[in-house]
C-alpha cells in the first residue's frame, strides 16, 4: 500500500474508532441508568463513604457527626472521600450523584485503556474484546456503586499507559498515592517498583527523569506524608480502625483460594507470559503482565465481593498480553481468531455476560435490575417525612438509626430539618452507638443473598422490631416494600401508621 493510499485510509479508520468508542459510551450509559439503586441496592459502605464527602464538601474536614460525633473514622484512606467531596462541590452531593461519578470514572478506565492501545495493529480487536469485559456485572457494579474501585483502577491503567509510553517515573508518581485512596494500592505499587527493576536490570532500558517527572514525584510523596502525619495526630483511633480491618481479614482462609484450578492456570500462563516476554524484552507485555498479576492478587488476598471486578481486570490484561505475545508477525487473521477465543474463554469464566435477556437476566449476589417496582421513590421520601413532622419536639430533628444506613442518603432532603440520621454497625468497635430516637428498617424485595440471615436478624434485634406484628410497619407499596419503626421511647411515643 503507498504512502497516499495509507495516509487517505487513516481519517476514516481513526474516526471509526473513535465511533466504536463512544458507542460503547452510550451502551454503558444506558446500562447504567437502567442499574438505578437495585444493581446493587445502596450498601453501607457508600453511607460511610458518601457521608465522609459530604463532611468534607461542607467543612473541608473528614470529620462527620453521621458517623461519630467525636472523632474521625480511619478505617480506610482519605484519597476517595477527598476526591469524592471536591466535585461534590462543584456537582452537589447524593448517592446518585457519587454513583454518576463512579460511572464517569469507569468510563475513564476503558478511555485510557482503549487509547493505549490507538496506534496497535490490533485496537479494533482490543476495542471488541475490553467492550465485552466492561458490560460485565463486576464493571457494571463498580461503575453504579460510591467505592475507591472506580478510582482505584483509573489510576491503575494511566500508570500502565504510562509505561508503555517510556515515561516510568510519571508512572511511579501515580502508584504512590494510590495506597492512599485504597490498601489494594499496594499491590500495584510492588508491580510498579518490579517493573523498573526488570527495566533497568533486565532488559537496560534507561530513561531518564525530567523536571516534570521529578516534580510529579515530590508532590506524591508529599501527599503520602500528608497521610502520615494526619494518621500521627490521630494515632490511636489509626490503630483501633486499622486493627479492626486486619482481624477482620486474618480470620479468612488466604491459602484457600490460591491453590484453586483455575488460579494456579492463571498464575501458569502469568510467569510463562512473562517469561517469554522476557526473553523477547519486550518491556510493554512485561508490564502488562505484572499488573495482570497485581490485579489478580487483590481479590485473592483480600476475598471482598467488591474485588471481583479485578479478578475480571486481570483475565483481560492476560488475554491482551498473550493476544500480542502469540502473535509476533502482527497478522490480522491470527489477531481476529484470538480475539474470538479470548471472548469465548471471557463467556465461559463468566466474565462475559450471555447477550440473551441482557442486562435485565444479569444477576450479582441476588441483585439485579430494577423491575417494574421502585426500590425508593418520592412518595416514600414524603410519607417518611409526614411522619417525622408529626414527631417532632420543636425544631429538633428526630435522630434516627436506618437501616440499610446508606437509605439515609435517599432522604437527604430531609436532613437537618426533621431527619438527622446517624450511622450504626453491628461492630461498634469503629462506629461508635449514638444517642437516637427512632429506628428505620427498610426490607425490599430486591435486598441481596444472605442479608436474610447475615443482615436483618440482628439489625431487628437490635431495633427490637417483629415483623409478624403490624404495629410497627409504618407503611408497605407493592406488596414488598416496607418500612418499620420503633421509637426508643416506647409505648408514650408512637406515630400513626400511612397508608
Amino acid at each position: 500500500m503507498s504512502g497516499k493510499a495509507s495516509f487517505r485510509n487513516w481519517p476514516f479508520t481513526d474516526a471509526l474508532y473513535v465511533l466504536s468508542i463512544l458507542a460503547f459510551v452510550a451502551v454503558a450509559t444506558w446500562i447504567h441508568m437502567a442499574a438505578g439503586f437495585t444493581f446493587p441496592v445502596p450498601w453501607p459502605d457508600e453511607a460511610v463513604f458518601v457521608q465522609q464527602a459530604i463532611s468534607f464538601q461542607q467543612h473541608n474536614s473528614l470529620l462527620s457527626p453521621y458517623l461519630s460525633e467525636s472523632r474521625h473514622i480511619l478505617w480506610m484512606p482519605p484519597g476517595y472521600m477527598i476526591v469524592l467531596g471536591v466535585l461534590f462541590k462543584i456537582a452537589g452531593s447524593g448517592l446518585f450523584t457519587a454513583r454518576l461519578i463512579s460511572f464517569i470514572l469507569t468510563v475513564g478506565i476503558f478511555g485510557v485503556l482503549v487509547t493505549m492501545f490507538r496506534n496497535h495493529p490490533a485496537r479494533f480487536h482490543f476495542l471488541f474484546l475490553a467492550s465485552f469485559f466492561f458490560l460485565d456485572r463486576f464493571f457494571v457494579i463498580m461503575g453504579n456503586t460510591a467505592r475507591m474501585e472506580p478510582l482505584l483502577m483509573l489510576g491503575v491503567v494511566t500508570a500502565l499507559a504510562l509505561f508503555r509510553a517510556r515515561k516510568p517515573n510519571a508512572a511511579l508518581s501515580v502508584l504512590l498515592v494510590l495506597p492512599l485512596i485504597h490498601p489494594n494500592g499496594m499491590y500495584f505499587l510492588c508491580a510498579g517498583i518490579g517493573f523498573i527493576l526488570v527495566q533497568n536490570l533486565l532488559l537496560k532500558e534507561k530513561v531518564e527523569g525530567t523536571r516534570t517527572d521529578r516534580m510529579l514525584l515530590a508532590a506524591a510523596l508529599l501527599l503520602v506524608a500528608g497521610y502520615i502525619l494526619f494518621a500521627l495526630f490521630h494515632w490511636s483511633d489509626f490503630l483501633r480502625d486499622m486493627s479492626f480491618q486486619f482481624v477482620r481479614k486474618s480470620r479468612r482462609n488466604l491459602a484457600a483460594p490460591l491453590l484453586t484450578t483455575g488460579n494456579l492456570v492463571f498464575l501458569s500462563l502469568s510467569c510463562a507470559g512473562l517469561m517469554a516476554a522476557l526473553i523477547r524484552k519486550e518491556a510493554k507485555l512485561v508490564v502488562l503482565g505484572l499488573f495482570a498479576i497485581a490485579s489478580w492478587c487483590v481479590n485473592k488476598i483480600g476475598q471482598e465481593m467488591w474485588y471481583q471486578v479485578f479478578d475480571a481486570w486481570a483475565v483481560l490484561l492476560l488475554m491482551m498480553m498473550i493476544i500480542e505475545l502469540c502473535n509476533p508477525a502482527r497478522k490480522t487473521m491470527i489477531f481476529t481468531i484470538f480475539t474470538l477465543c479470548a471472548v469465548y474463554m471471557g463467556r465461559q469464566l463468566e466474565m462475559i455476560e450471555s447477550l440473551k435477556g441482557y442486562p435485565q437476566n444479569v444477576r450479582w449476589y441476588g441483585m439485579g435490575f430494577p423491575e417494574r417496582v421502585d426500590y425508593f421513590n418520592r412518595h416514600d421520601a414524603e410519607r417518611i417525612r409526614t411522619s417525622l413532622a408529626d414527631h417532632q419536639t420543636g425544631t429538633a430533628p428526630v435522630r434516627t438509626m436506618i437501616f440499610p444506613s446508606a437509605d439515609a442518603l435517599l432522604l437527604q432532603d430531609l436532613e437537618g430539618g426533621v431527619l438527622r440520621s446517624l450511622y450504626v454497625a453491628q461492630d461498634s468497635s469503629v462506629f461508635p452507638v449514638q444517642q437516637h430516637d427512632l429506628y428505620l428498617v427498610h426490607m425490599s424485595r430486591y435486598c441481596p443473598i444472605g442479608w436474610d440471615w447475615s443482615f436483618y436478624p440482628w439489625v431487628l434485634e437490635d431495633a427490637k422490631i417483629d415483623t409478624a406484628d403490624k404495629k410497627n410497619l409504618l407503611f408497605e407499596r407493592d406488596g414488598t416494600e416496607q418500612w418499620y419503626y420503633r421509637f426508643v421511647k416506647t409505648p408514650a411515643d408512637s406515630i400513626p401508621r400511612t397508608q
